[in-house]
């Protein structure tokens, strides 16, 4: 029986991993710090902690907004303006 190899790894799916993490782990701080339901005041450490998941999530979001408005971008291009054709096609 033939080994199964790993599908090539796909830089969107690092981004959305990103994003869903810093989102959860913002939120969790949130929570578990007091400050969700405005209960705590944000200061100390967990300022830059939260503030670097912030920062993440909207880096991620922003990324994967761009990646997006490129792809449409491809599909509307006409045919002939996509770059040089990968097949080989004897002449």
């Amino acid at each position: 029986m033939g080994r199964l190899s790993s599908p090539p790894e796909d830089p969107d799916h690092r981004v959305v991993g990103i994003a869903a993490s810093a989102l959860i782990g913002g939120e969790a701080l949130a929570v578990l710090s007091g400050l969700a339901p405005g209960n705590a005041e944000l200061r100390g450490g967990l300022q830059p902690l939260e503030s670097s998941l912030l920062a993440g999530f909207s880096l991620a979001v922003l990324a994967l907004g761009t990646g997006g408005v490129l792809l449409r971008w491809d599909f509307h291009l006409p045919s002939g303006s996509r770059g040089p054709s990968t097949s080989h096609h004897a002449e």
